[in-house]
């Protein structure tokens, strides 16, 4: 009797930073807006309805086929199209356990059998947004924006026109490792590190200035799905009598993830003397995986508005509440997004016009002292969330993934193929 399995491979294409955060409510159907533009990145805007509070609830739906489009102060509109990132998904079905080589003569032979295989290519949209039909569009520093997005039910919203002012640069960016202790998920206390990142930045006296700092991290992950077990209790040894073990997937090894900062630190001019702006943006916590090769961190630094700005530092408030009597009173977040027909609602969600300036820094084990346990996880590393199996360009010194053959019981160029029947290695049949 012939048995099969099936091997899942993901490959997701582009992940892209958002400047907002799922909005929930006791009920669905507000209508939510969020993006923003700036004179570094490709704008964007994001349009759906919001989900309800509740377990077993669908996520927000996208909205589609609205009329989006961003205007600047001479009454030039740029247009704004859908666009998704895809996700493929690739199903192999091929015989478990494949042919011994034996009674074969040639590897032509063999791969008539063992390369017999069927593929079914499924491709699933993600990350549903609103891009300028001309990509290589930016804001430019001193012109006002406004978007207007039109629903495909009729509904019109404005936002109110925004200056783009310029980011002040990063003067200094830097990390302290802080050591700690905390309960872990089986309430045991267990030693742990983080790192608190700061930057430093001057802002002009002449000039009242808004800063809200976001960062991007990415770090290398290698995993072992040499090691690949179908489920528990599977037959994981090599060879246990007649049975063979599942062969496990052929890719990846080493991976790169992608986390984004979940806060949103602020600071004003007003506040600072001199003009020198120190800030904590972030508490990395250090895991075995981030220190396995340095975690690169891009730090961006935002010029907003005034309103943008009061409504983040209300959201933050907010979110780090304590539920005590000195808590702010809780507030509605009333965006930006006004109904042109209907003053009185306002849609959920931020469109934002902010200068951006950047920095990198690259974060070590250099003091961490600590042993982290050894971890290895059995599988594809493309089953992380936001992991890719593509090195960035600008991720130095990290590996170029390699494919496991199981026969041979190695890892390999993934251009090439393992001869079972000479033993020798050559290039993939097409």
């Amino acid at each position: 009797m012939r048995h099969f399995f099936i091997l899942t491979a993901l490959l997701l294409i582009g992940c892209v930073e958002t400047f907002e955060g799922d909005f929930t409510s006791s009920s669905s159907n507000n209508i939510v807006i969020t993006g923003g533009i700036t004179n570094y990145e490709m704008p964007e805007v994001r349009i759906y309805f919001s989900a309800p509070i509740g377990v077993g609830v669908p996520p927000p739906q996208p909205v589609h086929e609205a009329n989006v489009y961003i205007e600047d102060d001479a009454g030039v509109r740029i247009p704004m199209e859908e666009v998704a990132d895809q996700l493929e998904r690739d199903s192999y079905f091929f015989p478990d356990p494949a042919p011994e080589p034996d009674g074969f003569a040639t590897w032509e032979d063999y791969l008539e059998v063992f390369w017999n295989i069927d593929t079914l290519t499924e491709t699933v949209n993600t990350n549903f947004r609103y891009e300028p039909v001309d990509k290589q569009f930016r804001g430019k520093i001193g012109k006002s924006y406004k978007l207007t997005v039109e629903l495909p039910d009729g509904p019109r919203y404005e936002s109110s026109p925004q200056i783009l002012t310029s980011s002040p640069p990063i003067t200094n960016a830097y990390a302290e490792v802080e050591k700690g202790n905390i309960i872990n998920e089986l309430g045991n206390e267990e030693s742990a590190h983080w790192w608190n990142v700061f930057v430093e930045t001057t802002t002009s006296p002449d000039q009242e200035t808004h800063l809200n700092w976001r960062y991007k991290g990415v770090f290398e992950v290698e995993t072992f799905p040499e090691e690949y077990c179908e489920s528990d209790g599977a037959i994981c040894n090599r060879e246990v009598g007649t049975e063979r073990r599942r062969v496990p997937p052929g890719c990846c090894k080493y991976c790169y993830i992608t986390e984004y900062g979940s806060d949103f630190p602020l600071a004003q001019s007003s506040e600072v003397a001199a003009g020198r702006v120190v800030r904590q943006i972030a508490k990395i916590p250090v895991t075995a995986s981030k220190i396995y090769n340095y975690y690169k961190l891009d730090i961006y630094q935002l010029s907003v508005t005034p309103e943008v700005y009061q409504y983040l530092d209300l959201l933050n408030r907010q979110i780090t509440a304590q539920g005590t009597i000195f808590d702010p009173v809780p507030a509605p977040l009333k965006g930006n997004m006004l109904n042109v027909e209907n003053s009185s609602e306002t849609a959920l969600g931020m469109f934002y016009v902010a200068g951006m300036s950047s920095t990198q820094l690259n974060l070590t084990r250099d003091g961490i002292e600590f042993q982290f346990s050894d971890y290895r996880f059995p599988n594809d590393c493309r089953q992380f969330e936001n992991s890719s199996n593509e090195r960035p360009s600008d991720y130095i010194s990290g590996n170029d993934n390699l494919c496991y053959n199981y026969y041979a019981d190695e890892w390999h160029s993934c251009d090439q193929c393992y001869d079972i029947v000479h033993q020798t290695w050559s290039a993939c049949p097409k």
